[in-house]
C-alpha cells in the first residue's frame, strides 16, 4: 500500500511538471528573457514577459482564465514570489521593476507596479475579508521588507514614494463598539489610502484605513497613522502628529 501511494504521488508530480512546461510554453515572451527553474505556471489566463527580464525559480505564478499578466522590459523576480492573478483582472509589473524573494502578491482587480520600483523580500500584498480592490505603485517607488498592504481596498501609491521596512497598510477595519460580538468581527469598515509622490514613510509605520498622506511629507520610524496628513508636513508619533512644516 506504501508503494503504490508513493508511486501516485511520483507520478502525479511527473504530470505536474509537465502542466507547468506546457503553460510555460503559452507565455509570450521578450527577446533575452532569461528563465531559473522551477517555475511554477498555472492558470489559463494570458502571460507576456518583456525582454532581457531575468525570472529566478522556485517561482510560482497562477494567472486565471480571463486575467493578465504583463511584465515589462528588464524586470527582475527573485526566487520563491508568488503572483495570482484572478477575477478577470490585469496585473501590469512595468519596465525595469524588482520584486525581490519571498514576496507575495495576490491581484483581484486591475493593478500596476509603475517603472523603475522595487518590492523588497517577504513582502505581502492581498486583499483581506473576501474584498476586491486595486493596488497602483506609481513610478521610481520603494516597499520595504516585510511591510504588508491589505488590498481591501484600493490603495494609490504616487511616484518616487518610499515606504520602510515593517510596514502596515491596512484599508480595513471593524466597528468594535458592539459589545456582544468580539472587536475583530464587528462591521466591517473600509476605506482606500493614497499616499502622494514623495512621500517618505519610515520603518514599522502602522496606517489605517481611509487615510491620504499628502505629496511630499513625511511619517517618522515606528507612528501610527489614523487621520489625513497635508503635503509637505513632517508627522511623527502614536498616533501621528504634526511636527512641523517642510515648507
Amino acid at each position: 500500500m506504501i508503494v503504490v501511494k508513493y508511486l501516485k504521488f511520483k507520478i502525479n508530480k511527473i504530470f505536474r511538471y509537465l502542466y507547468w512546461l506546457y503553460r510555460l510554453t503559452k507565455i509570450e515572451f521578450g527577446k533575452n528573457v532569461s528563465l531559473h527553474f522551477p517555475i511554477q505556471c498555472e492558470g489559463k489566463g494570458e502571460i507576456s514577459i518583456g525582454s532581457d527580464s531575468e525570472i529566478y525559480g522556485p517561482l510560482q505564478l497562477k494567472v486565471q482564465n480571463g486575467s493578465v499578466l504583463k511584465i515589462g522590459k528588464g524586470v527582475q523576480i527573485h526566487k520563491n514570489v508568488q503572483i495570482s492573478v484572478s477575477n478577470n483582472s490585469t496585473f501590469i509589473i512595468e519596465d525595469y521593476s524588482r520584486i525581490e524573494s519571498n514576496s507575495r502578491i495576490f491581484i483581484n482587480k486591475n493593478s500596476k507596479i509603475g517603472k523603475d520600483s522595487f518590492i523588497a523580500s517577504d513582502v505581502s500584498i492581498f486583499s483581506r475579508e473576501g474584498l476586491t480592490a486595486a493596488i497602483f505603485i506609481g513610478e521610481g517607488c520603494g516597499v520595504g521588507n516585510g511591510t504588508i498592504l491589505d488590498v481591501s481596498a484600493d490603495i494609490k501609491i504616487g511616484n518616487k514614494v518610499a515606504i520602510g521596512p515593517n510596514c502596515t497598510v491596512y484599508t480595513h477595519d471593524h466597528d468594535y463598539t458592539d459589545i456582544n460580538v468580539p472587536a475583530w468581527k464587528g462591521e466591517l469598515l473600509k476605506g482606500e489610502v493614497v499616499i502622494g509622490s514623495n512621500s517618505w514613510i519610515g520603518s514599522s509605520v502602522t496606517i489605517l484605513h481611509a487615510v491620504r498622506i499628502g505629496e511630499g511629507s513625511i511619517v517618522g520610524s515606528g507612528s501610527m497613522v489614523n487621520k489625513s496628513i497635508p503635503e509637505m508636513e513632517l508627522w511623527a508619533g502614536t498616533p501621528a502628529k504634526k511636527l512641523k512644516s517642510r515648507v
